[in-house]
């Protein structure tokens, strides 16, 4: 039996299921690839921008 339940997406929780979960700490990034990742999504944005006009 599955159990299917909604928090911010909807998931599927088979009965006696392992599951495997990743945490990230917030500041544990390096700052410079916070601020690369930034300026990307920044680019990729317009980018999107021009092409939906």
């Amino acid at each position: 039996m599955k159990t299917i339940y909604h928090n911010r997406l909807p998931h599927l929780a088979p009965l006696g299921a392992t599951f495997f979960v990743t945490f990230r700490l917030a500041d544990s990034l390096p700052q410079n690839i916070v601020k690369a990742l930034k300026e990307e999504l920044e680019i990729e944005s317009k980018r999107l921008k021009r092409i939906s006009c």
